[in-house]
């Protein structure tokens, strides 16, 4: 059955304009209580963890349409080290619907639809943290 989450999320400057930089900011955190989980007939859904579900990890993806279809095989992405800050690099296609894609546990994600003319995003992470979303 789906996992739906629903949560607040930074609001991101969209439409911007072809190739400005724009920065997007998962949130930290989700509450679990904001999960739901569809069940069958007489079958009440439940989500197991109690409490926050703190951000995991962060990738940007391309579909070709919906989230629930294969998200395709997601190679290493470029990593680049700039000064104690690690950049990591996920070009995007032209074609297809790209993404932003938040974890928050084993299979609990939330994602934002990017503008068709985004063609990257890079993931600034200090000290192991991500401190940075930009897309561009």
């Amino acid at each position: 059955m789906p996992l739906v989450l629903a949560a607040n999320v930074a609001a991101v400057p969209w439409p911007c304009k072809a190739m400005a930089e724009s920065h997007i900011v998962c949130p930290p955190f989700v509450d679990a209580r904001q999960a739901r989980v569809g069940a069958a007939a007489g079958w009440q859904g439940i989500f197991g963890p109690e409490g926050r579900l703190p951000l995991l990890g962060v990738q940007a993806i391309s579909t070709p349409g919906s989230l629930r279809a294969p998200w395709g095989e997601l190679k290493d992405p470029p990593t680049r080290k700039q000064g104690k800050a690690v950049i990591v690099t996920y070009p995007l296609p032209q074609e297809g619907d790209k993404w932003v894609v938040c974890q928050y546990g084993e299979r609990v994600f939330q994602a934002m639809k990017l503008p068709g003319t985004i063609r990257e995003c890079s993931m600034t992470y200090r000290q192991g943290q991500l401190a940075d979303i930009a897309c561009k």
